[in-house]
Formats: structure tokens, C-alpha cells, sequence
């Protein structure tokens, strides 16, 4: 959570628009995976592995890089509170 909110924090302190935040959300948990473990492997850890903060940090993020074509919804409205659990 906090890599992709760092991510596109940097990445908005440099141009205006939602340059990145697909690659973020894709290559952070891919990061996360521990040397020597196979991606395969260490991405179900790491995904189950997420916390609250980390959804708050990937909501921060995502509102913070503002993509186009986000509406209102019932369930995962990104102007709500995030769920505990991204997943």
C-alpha cells in the first residue's frame, strides 16, 4: 500500500496527470515477493499478507492520482472508507 501511495505521490509531484497508477498497483505486490521465492508462490503471501493500512495507503493513492471514468458505486466508492481488506 504505502509503495504505490509513494509511487504516485512522486509520480504527481512531477506531471498533473495519472501516468503510473496502473503499473504501481501491478509491480508493487510483484515487489513485495521475497527473493529466492517464486512469483507464483510469493504473491498469494503477499496479497493475503495486506493489512487496512494498506488498503487506505492504495485508496489514498488512487484518489491522489485521479483516473478518469471513476463514478459512484455502492460497495468500493473511493470518496467512502476503505474496506479493510483490499482482497
Amino acid at each position: 500500500g504505502r509503495a504505490v501511495c509513494d509511487a504516485i505521490a512522486q509520480t504527481r509531484a512531477l506531471v498533473r496527470t495519472n501516468t503510473n497508477l496502473g503499473i504501481a498497483l501491478l509491480l508493487a505486490p510483484l515487489a513485495a515477493v521475497p527473493v529466492g521465492v517464486k512469483l507464483q508462490d510469493g504473491i498469494d503471501q503477499v496479497l493475503k499478507s495486506l493489512t487496512p493500512d494498506d488498503a487506505r495507503y492504495v485508496y489514498q493513492a488512487i484518489n491522489l492520482a485521479h483516473p478518469g471514468g471513476m463514478g459512484r458505486v455502492k460497495e468500493g466508492d473511493l470518496t467512502a472508507l476503505p474496506p479493510d481488506d483490499l482482497l
